[in-house]
């Protein structure tokens, strides 16, 4: 899977909106041919010395459903809002929350990505919005859902142990509900 890109935007399909085709070839894509993710794929945490990395991780650790791998990325009480509206305020309630959601409704799923946007706070915080669809969820009765897309946004921070997810929120995107374009 060398050079297969793992991130692209799928929230506006160049329809204007958060980002669109006057972005294709400014924004980072994240590929699993990276070092970083290479190394996140041997599942060692310990690499992250990039924000871009912890997304490589996260990404790598949903589609391998690896509760624990994503849970790692966070720092120990880190908070996480899903896209649902759960808000989980540990690494042990995110890692026992994916870990039901990975048995359950995400069992089959695949989460795609495209960085959109690093915000260094400081030189040891950054923000990180990342443009995500994630099709192969399943609804409660089995059923297949329609694929969905948001935004995640990571707040990080930088310790001993590299970079770590200090909070993070994810939005689903309204279907038929555009976003104004940004104003430069």
């Amino acid at each position: 899977m060398k050079g297969r890109i793992i991130s692209r935007c799928w929230c506006c399909r160049g329809r204007g909106g958060l980002i669109g085709p006057a972005d294709e070839g400014r924004l980072p894509r994240l590929g699993f041919g990276s070092r970083a993710a290479a190394a996140l794929e041997r599942s060692t945490v310990t690499g992250l010395v990039r924000p871009k990395d912890v997304v490589a991780g996260f990404l790598a650790a949903w589609n391998r459903h690896d509760a624990r791998a994503l849970a790692a990325l966070f720092a120990e009480q880190a908070e996480f809002v899903s896209a649902a509206g759960a808000w989980w305020k540990s690494r042990a309630e995110i890692e026992a929350g994916y870990r039901r959601l990975y048995a359950t409704v995400f069992r089959a799923s695949r989460l795609e990505g495209r960085v959109v946007s690093v915000k260094r706070l400081r030189p040891d915080v950054a923000t990180v919005h990342l443009a995500w669809e994630l099709t192969g969820e399943v609804g409660p009765d089995g059923a297949p859902v329609a694929p969905r897309t948001g935004i995640l946004l990571l707040v990080l921070s930088e310790g001993d142990r590299g970079w770590r997810v200090q909070v993070a929120q994810a939005t689903a995107s309204l279907p038929g509900v555009r976003a104004p374009p940004a104003r430069g």
